[in-house]
């Protein structure tokens, strides 16, 4: 008879969850600065240009490149955390006599 010495489903569940709401807190953030930043730009917004500078087309499409890497990193995280995860239901084992 086997049994699992290491490994917990409920472990694994917590980390998942809070990886996830930590990845979406960030995402939430880079929105709200983004759009922080467009009302600006809008006639009546705060910098009454009628064309956005460099530095904030920048700024922008760093924010933009951020949302894209964070996500790709989450992808990347998830995955390993599934892959650990799945190496110990599968190994973590033992005989009992």
């Amino acid at each position: 008879m086997a049994g699992k010495i290491g490994y917990k489903d409920e472990e694994y569940e917590k980390l998942s969850n809070k990886l996830r709401e930590v990845h979406q807190n960030n995402l939430d953030n880079i929105e709200e600065l983004y759009k922080s930043i467009s009302e600006l730009n809008q006639v009546d917004g705060g910098f009454y240009v009628n064309q956005i500078s460099e530095n904030i087309i920048v700024v922008i499409d760093r924010l933009k490149e951020l949302s894209q890497l964070l996500n790709d990193f989450y992808d990347g995280s998830e995955k390993v955390i599934s892959s650990f995860s799945n190496s110990m239901k599968n190994n973590d084992t033992f005989k009992r006599s």
